[in-house]
C-alpha cells in the first residue's frame, strides 16, 4: 500500500511541476508554418564587416492582409552548415499588433560565426 501511495504521489507531483510538458510537442519538433494573413516580405540579407566581429544584418517587413487586427509572431532565423553538420535558429520574439494594411519593417544584427558563408532561412513561426 505504501509503494502505490508513494507512487501515486510522485506522478502526481510530477504532472504538477508540469513534467507532462516533457511529452507534448514543441517548437522545435513543429515544423514553422506562415500563419494566414500575416506575411513575411521584403526580406534583405548582408554581411557587415565594419565592426570586430563579422555579423549578418538582416532586414525584413512584415504585413497583415488580414481584414481583423493581427498579433505578429516571432520570427525565425535559421542558419545550416554548408557540410550538414547542423544549423542553428535565433529567433526574435515579436507580439506587435498590425491593423488591417499594415505593414512594420525591422532590422536585426545577428553574430556571423561559422556560418558566415551560408545564407539564413528567414521564416514566421506559429504553433499548431
Amino acid at each position: 500500500m505504501f509503494a502505490f501511495i508513494a507512487t501515486l504521489s510522485a506522478c502526481a507531483s510530477f504532472y504538477v511541476a508540469g513534467g507532462h510538458a516533457l511529452f507534448a510537442a514543441t517548437a522545435a519538433i513543429t515544423k514553422p508554418v506562415a500563419p494566414s494573413g500575416i506575411v513575411l516580405e521584403d526580406t534583405a540579407t548582408r554581411i557587415d564587416t565594419s565592426g570586430g566581429r563579422a555579423v549578418f544584418v538582416i532586414h525584413a517587413t512584415i504585413a497583415n492582409a488580414l481584414d481583423v487586427a493581427g498579433i505578429v509572431p516571432p520570427v525565425a532565423i535559421t542558419f545550416e552548415r554548408s557540410d550538414g553538420a547542423g544549423s542553428v535558429t535565433h529567433t526574435l520574439t515579436r507580439g506587435e499588433r498590425l491593423a488591417p494594411g499594415e505593414r512594420m519593417a525591422f532590422t536585426t544584427r545577428v553574430p556571423a560565426g561559422d556560418y558566415a558563408g551560408t545564407e539564413p532561412r528567414i521564416a514566421l513561426v506559429t504553433r499548431r
